[in-house]
C-alpha cells in the first residue's frame, strides 16, 4: 500500500490557526474536564468538556481545522463529512469528541479525534535512518556534526531514547503490507500517515484543511526535514 504524509494545514489557508477560543466563555483550563488533560497515546481518563470555539474572520471554514488549544501530534478537529468517511476505513484508534465552532452568529458542529493508538511498529527500522542531535554550542564553540545511530527495531529505538534524549529521525520508511489508511506515529516529525485509497476519497469528496506529501521515493520512505518536503 502505497502512502502519504498527512500534514493538517490547508495549502491556500494563510490564517494559522484557524480557529480559537470564544473568550467570552467560562472554560477552565486546570480543571479536571480540561481538554489538556488529553495526553498522547492515551484514552481520556475522565469526562473531557470542549470549549466552545470561534472561527478568525480572515480564516476559511474547512473540513479539517487547525485549533488552539489541541494538538495536532495526535488529534484531529474535523467535520461531520471527514468523519463519516474515516469510520469506513482502518485507522489508528481514536476516541470522538463534538465541540462547536461559531463563524460569526452560525454554529457548527465539529469533532475533536483523540488518537490514543500509536502504530510505532509500522515503522521499518532498517531502513530508517536515525542520528543523535549535537547538544547546543556557543558561539566560541566548534559546530559539532551529527551522530548516525543504526537502530533496527523499535526495542532498540525505545532503549536509545532512554539513554539519548537527542535521537532524531533522518528517514523514516513504513513497513510493507500494513492494515491501516490512517495510522499515527510518535517517532519523527510527522504524525499522521495516509493511504493513497483514502487519500483519493478524501480529494474526490473535495474536502478540505489537511495536505498529502509523497515519500521522497517510491517505497514509503519519508524525509523529516519539512522545510524539504513541502517543495516536493
Amino acid at each position: 500500500m502505497n502512502y502519504y504524509a498527512l500534514i493538517l494545514k490547508d495549502a491556500k489557508e494563510k490564517q494559522s490557526p484557524q480557529v480559537d477560543i470564544v473568550i467570552e466563555q467560562d472554560y477552565d483550563f486546570n480543571a479536571s474536564y480540561s481538554v489538556w488533560n488529553l495526553k498522547n497515546e492515551m484514552k481520556a481518563i475522565d469526562v473531557i468538556k470542549m470549549p466552545k470555539l470561534i472561527l478568525h474572520p480572515n480564516a476559511i471554514l474547512t473540513d479539517v481545522l487547525k485549533a488552539i488549544p489541541f494538538n495536532s501530534h495526535f488529534t484531529i478537529l474535523c467535520n461531520q463529512k471527514f468523519l463519516a468517511i474515516l469510520e469506513e476505513y482502518n485507522t489508528s484508534a481514536y476516541e470522538v469528541f463534538p465541540v462547536s465552532v461559531f463563524k460569526e452568529n452560525e454554529e457548527y458542529k465539529y469533532f475533536l479525534l483523540n488518537f490514543y493508538e500509536t502504530c510505532n511498529e509500522s515503522v521499518d527500522f532498517k531502513r530508517s535512518e536515525f542520528y543523535l542531535r549535537p547538544p547546543s554550542i556557543s558561539l566560541n564553540q566548534k559546530k559539532r556534526e551529527k551522530k548516525e545511530i543504526l537502530i533496527n527495531s523499535l526495542e532498540e529505538y525505545q532503549n536509545q531514547k532512554e539513554i539519548h534524549l537527542s535521537v532524531e529521525t533522518r528517514t523514516l520508511k513504513l513497513k510493507n503490507n500494513l492494515p491501516y489508511d490512517l495510522l499515527k506515529l510518535r517517532i519523527g516529525k510527522i504524525a499522521f500517515y495516509i493511504s493513497e485509497t483514502l487519500k483519493e476519497k478524501l480529494e474526490f469528496e473535495g474536502l478540505r484543511g489537511f495536505q498529502c506529501y509523497k515519500p521522497i521515493n517510491g517505497n514509503n520512505t519519508f524525509l523529516m526535514d519539512r522545510s524539504k518536503m513541502y517543495m516536493m
